[in-house]
């Protein structure tokens, strides 16, 4: 009877190790496709057009052209502060797109602090022009409004009021429909910093969501995204939204339903990509310019950290013929983070930084 009990005891010491090997095993395994899944393992080969650093734009998360095509707007800060809730508010400069060098800080009036993500600017019928940036300031997120008053170099900014409704939560970029609408990325369920964000990344949840926001009510425009990011209307009704997690750009046709399948009706088109898209913008109405994080474990790492780079990645990608043709690429050494890309329409391009001291200025025909 003993010697049976003895049996059973080790019979059962040796199912707890096996089943505690296999669990961190399985762990292991799953590590291996998250770290995969997020680019971690790639090789990064150096594209560089000819390129400018310009230093003194701090974290640049979008840049946004203004409607003459003569200035952009770049909006920026301490973003590894404010992105966990820390202190500060995201700053605004304009940038003159024929000599990116001479940007200039624009003065800021509000009455609460601005922990900006993306961005989008409108003309109205009176040719005033409307900055809308997404505000994730508190626990109440926002698109909060600002007038651009001014010309350069004596422009400026005034808060005017914020778009909010129920469950308007992690808004990430936005299209700006009118100074009163918008059509916005909300790219999570799980608020920033939280053990579920990390979570609803790594198991590659489709949390993510585009809506259209009024004064007060919002309603769905498309769902079922990992984790949506960049967003661009074009002219005919259609719309581009990047995935962060998802690594790609998805292009729904007027008309078409998130639940449709992928190509269905040809109302879905999916491209992928070789990294994380951020933000996209136009560069015509067949060619968007999407930026990226080729390495987005690195990226998330660099949120707590100057010394960590992050690669960055900017491609040209043709919604029509689904060709994607790299333009930027660095390790990070040279620029972190890229967050957006912008035409000067001048032969040439500028690239944000999320996290990082400085925007850079390339030429290239594009």
């Amino acid at each position: 009877m003993i010697i049976e009990l003895q049996n059973l005891k080790f019979m059962n010491i040796r199912i707890v190790k096996n089943g505690c090997l296999l669990l961190a095993f399985s762990l292991f395994i799953f590590g291996v496709m998250v770290l995969n899944n997020a680019g971690e393992f790639t090789d990064i080969e150096i594209v560089h057009p000819k390129c400018k650093a310009i230093p003194g734009m701090q974290g640049v998360e979008d840049l946004v052209v203004l409607p003459n095509k003569d200035f952009a707007l770049a909006v920026g800060g301490d973003r590894r502060s404010f992105r966990l809730g820390g202190k500060g508010s995201s700053r605004v400069w304009m940038i003159p797109l024929d000599s990116p060098i001479d940007f200039i800080e624009v003065p800021v009036t509000s009455d609460r602090p601005i922990h900006g993500f993306g961005s989008d600017v409108y003309e109205d019928i009176d040719g005033n022009i409307w900055l809308l940036v997404a505000n994730r300031y508190s626990e109440t997120h926002s698109i909060s409004v600002f007038r651009v008053l001014g010309e350069f170099p004596e422009v400026r900014i005034e808060h005017q009021y914020d778009l909010k409704a129920e469950g308007f939560d992690n808004p990430n970029d936005l299209v700006a429909v009118s100074p009163v609408s918008a059509i916005v990325t909300l790219d999570k369920v799980s608020r920033a910093g939280s053990w579920s964000e990390i979570l609803e990344g790594a198991l590659r949840l489709k949390t993510g969501k585009v809506v259209k926001i009024n004064q007060d009510q919002m309603s769905l425009v498309v769902d079922n995204l990992v984790s949506s990011n960049g967003v661009v209307l074009f002219d005919d009704g259609r719309l581009a939204v990047g995935e962060l997690v998802g690594r790609s750009v998805k292009l729904y046709l007027p008309g078409s339903s998130s639940t449709m399948k992928d190509r269905a009706d040809n109302r879905i088109v999916r491209i992928p990509l070789p990294f994380s898209v951020d933000n996209i913008t136009k560069l015509d109405e067949q060619r968007l310019l999407v930026s990226g994080h080729p390495k987005l474990v690195t990226l998330a790492r660099s949120q707590f950290s100057e010394e960590t780079n992050s690669p960055s990645e900017v491609a040209i990608v043709d919604v029509e013929t689904l060709e994607v043709t790299t333009v930027f690429k660095d390790d990070g050494t040279y620029h972190s983070s890229s967050s957006v890309a912008i035409s000067d329409h001048r032969n040439g391009f500028i690239v944000g930084a999320a996290f990082g001291p400085s925007v850079s200025h390339c030429k290239l025909d594009i």
